[in-house]
């Protein structure tokens, strides 16, 4: 008896765990939003742009001029990745860029970079915005944050960072892309030498950057979210011919629609963006008759894609 019962709750357990699984899916720069930028120190120009198709290579760091004699230009480089919707009933898990460092130059010598004076300083990962156009006077773009060192030494070899925070953030601000940004926080060292990092782009064959998502699924039925703490509510209710959908919380509407009691689609996409806190629907007798509605809402909190639903009556 005992023996039996073993055998149940270890198939049992099995089948949880054999019914979660794994998505990995990998996201390639938008094209014509990558590029590199440059600034001319002395005579303050920038300079730059889209990096041309089959380019397989951008550098970082400074003294590197492919417009003139010149020898102090600091370069700087950017990326958009298109933001990817979350399948539903999965969450994201992680989130890493993945970049090929191709070679390192310091004072002219291959190694790290090591700028005036013997400074060191490592190449750094900017969450930013610039846009929906590459121009080169986004050497200075919007900062977000901060993110770290994509790079601190001058192995030859794929650099691996986890911007799993920053793409969520993007995501809940219903932006396009997550648009990174590599610099050295120097702008020149005056020294005449090359002091800078080379990397692959997206054309690089075998090395191309790409951002690497994580989804894991779980169990729909067992949602850690209740109605209440998404705080989305609908009043009046019952309704003549407008009613408002109220979010109460920080949590993300991704889409709402409105069902009537056979299961059809009768309104869709009512909101028109997800951080407005209060939706106002207005609707004339034509459209919708006396009746009970289904108010089906898509939410992303706490990574996951969330599907709450409310109740409504019409009448008219």
């Amino acid at each position: 008896m005992k023996k039996s019962i073993i055998v149940g709750m270890l198939l049992t357990l099995s089948c949880i765990i054999l019914a979660q699984t794994t998505i990995i899916d990998t996201i390639w720069t938008e094209n014509s939003l990558q590029g590199a930028i440059g600034y001319h120190v002395q005579n303050g120009n920038f300079y730059g742009g889209i990096i041309p198709s089959g380019e397989g290579v951008f550098f970082v760091g400074d003294s590197y001029d492919p417009y003139s004699d010149y020898n102090d230009i600091s370069m700087r480089a950017y990326f958009s990745f298109p933001l990817q919707p979350i399948p539903i009933n999965y969450s994201i898990d992680s989130v890493y860029i993945k970049v090929y460092q191709a070679t390192s130059m310091s004072n002219d010598q291959f190694g790290f970079p090591i700028w005036f004076e013997n400074q060191y300083y490592p190449c750094s990962l900017f969450h930013v915005n610039y846009g929906l156009t590459f121009e080169p006077d986004d050497f200075n773009p919007e900062v977000y944050d901060s993110l770290g060192a994509i790079s601190t030494n001058a192995t030859i070899e794929w650099k691996m960072f986890n911007i799993t925070d920053a793409y969520l953030t993007d995501i809940l601000n219903s932006r396009t892309y997550c648009q990174l940004m590599f610099k050295f926080p120097i702008l020149t060292d005056y020294d005449h030498c090359q002091d800078n990092l080379l990397f692959g782009s997206s054309f690089a064959v075998g090395h191309p950057i790409q951002v690497i998502i994580t989804y894991s699924q779980y169990d729909s039925n067992v949602d850690d979210l209740s109605t209440e703490e998404i705080g989305l509510s609908v009043y009046p209710n019952p309704c003549h011919n407008t009613f408002s959908i109220l979010n109460k919380s920080s949590a993300h509407f991704q889409k709402i629609d409105l069902f009537n009691i056979k299961g059809q689609k009768v309104l869709s996409d009512i909101i028109s963006s997800n951080k407005v806190s209060e939706t106002r629907l207005n609707f004339d007798k034509s459209t919708i008759s006396s009746g009970i509605y289904i108010l089906k809402a898509q939410v992303l909190s706490k990574n996951k894609i969330h599907t709450i639903t409310k109740r409504i009556s019409v009448h008219n």
